[in-house]
């Protein structure tokens, strides 16, 4: 509960060989306004967020402090494998590095899925109107992805780099015991609504890292998920 709208510094427990794939979000609901992270000198010892308002509710955009979870992979790309409990495969998950703008681009994926989950980190800050990432058209070997500003802008928008996670909705273990849960779930509500209750299929020793993308595009106006109550 330490990032609000002024740039931090986040340190990873060790450092990676190169600046890695680096998904972050915010994971709690402290303030109400219109918000999303943006990640700026990402390096192979840490990285710098801010919680960063839209304009659309008021006109300014201080924050009060938020917490954040983030996932930090080896390289610009790559597998993950591990074992299911159900079904049984090795390479169930795989990620990479995209520069996005406003334009809808198709990814295409190295592996195959059958019940695929995307998530995608928040963008970098290289302009300074607020955007978020939308998806449509997630499959089995691709989907598409654009940036999406608040609508009372122009819609364009210049590149933006972020990482994207792909894995296969389930329950998973890597070699070294790490847990993973992927799933989706299907909702119309707004937080001024209220919250959707969602529980992990098999629980955790503790409180984990949660990470939360919207997957489609049936809606067009400027959306982004906020978690809370981890």
């Amino acid at each position: 509960n330490s990032y609000t709208h002024q740039p931090k510094a986040v340190s990873y427990s060790s450092a990676f060989s190169s600046a890695p794939s680096l998904l972050a979000k915010l994971d709690s609901f402290n303030g109400a306004d219109p918000a999303n992270l943006r990640i700026s000198s990402l390096s192979a010892s840490g990285f710098t967020a801010r919680v960063y308002e839209e304009q659309s509710k008021d006109s300014e955009i201080n924050h009060g402090r938020e917490s954040l979870s983030y996932l930090a992979l080896e390289g610009s790309s790559g597998d993950l494998i591990g074992e299911a409990y159900s079904p049984p495969t090795s390479t169930f998950a795989e990620y990479g590095q995209l520069s996005v703008n406003h334009n809808w681009q198709s990814i295409s994926l190295d592996n195959s899925y059958t019940n695929p989950v995307v998530i995608v980190s928040d963008p970098s800050f290289n302009g300074a109107d607020p955007a978020a990432m939308r998806l449509r058209n997630v499959g089995s070997s691709s989907f598409q992805i654009r940036l999406q500003e608040p609508n009372y802008k122009d819609g364009r928008h210049g590149n933006e780099s972020l990482t994207y996670l792909v894995m296969e909705a389930g329950e998973w273990e890597l070699s070294d015991g790490t847990r993973l849960s992927a799933g989706t779930t299907s909702s119309n509500k707004l937080s001024s609504a209220g919250f959707e209750s969602l529980s992990f299929s098999n629980s955790f020793s503790s409180a984990p890292t949660v990470l939360s993308q919207v997957q489609t595009y049936a809606g067009k106006d400027w959306v982004t998920t906020r978690t809370r109550g981890i």
